[in-house]
């Protein structure tokens, strides 16, 4: 099988934007070494010369392992690099770190030293994240129906936000809610407007989903949805979802 081998982001920017404290760091590394995930080796300065492998295990210790399978023809400018990029794309994020002391040995496998810097890149600057599985982030909306609705969070970005009704609520395309506000605990952001963008079929014979957008936003409306995805973001890759909240700036 074929797989596409990405270069690095070598942007200062971004790079500092999107780097990982240490311990998450080392959990975001181990994690996608044990799901057996190809990624790309390359030199520091020759990004042409690229090599895919299997990612086979990841200590902090020990180091980094990757399979090197029989016959595979390794570039020589990548046999004699003591340190080589490591990409690995994912749908989530394009994680990349340098790994130090490169070693082409026996049995088929290549190791380095675990790195000391790692950049997990989101993909999309609009990618959107599941709610928390703990279900202790809350959307409340009043004002357009004869009660408070609470409907289930699936998922949320920096502009938008998705909501799972029962099909007994009948809402169309169009509809503009203009009270609508965060909540966890007792705890709550200021409210804003979301517009529906979409409306799926009814499945499980009793829900059904909205897309739905923020309508002129304030800025302080931004920022919540911004630090909130973002939060649930980087808890999910540093494999700590429930604390996604401790960023959150309404919290």
């Amino acid at each position: 099988m074929a797989f596409r081998v990405y270069p690095p982001e070598l942007d200062l920017k971004v790079i500092e934007q999107f780097k990982l404290d240490s311990r998450p760091a080392e959990r975001t590394v181990i994690r996608e070494f044990n799901t057996g995930i190809t990624a790309g080796l390359m030199p520091l300065k020759d990004f042409t010369k690229r090599l895919a492998l299997r990612c086979v295990e990841a200590d902090p210790v020990v180091g980094l392992a990757f399979a090197l399978p029989e016959g595979t023809e390794v570039p020589k400018d990548i046999r004699e690099s003591k340190h080589l990029w490591v990409v690995i794309a994912t749908e989530q994020y394009k994680l990349q770190f340098i790994a130090p002391n490169a070693k082409f040995g026996s049995y088929d496998l290549v190791t380095t030293d675990f790195p000391t810097e790692v950049i997990a890149i989101q993909r999309r600057e609009s990618f959107r994240v599941p709610a928390p599985a703990d279900r202790t982030l809350d959307l409340m909306i009043s004002g357009s129906f004869s009660a408070v609705v609470q409907p289930k969070i699936f998922d949320i970005g920096f502009d938008g936000i998705g909501l799972e009704f029962s099909a007994m609520e009948r809402i169309q395309v169009g509809t503009i809610w203009s009270n609508c506000y965060f909540a966890r605990g007792k705890k709550s952001s200021e409210s804003f407007m979301l517009e529906v963008r979409n409306v799926s079929e009814v499945y499980n014979l009793d829900h059904f989903r909205v897309g739905c957008k923020l309508l002129k936003p304030s800025q302080q409306t931004v920022t919540d949805f911004e630090t909130t995805r973002n939060s649930i973001q980087n808890c999910i890759v540093s494999g700590q979802p429930q604390r996604w909240h401790l960023s959150v700036s309404w919290l």
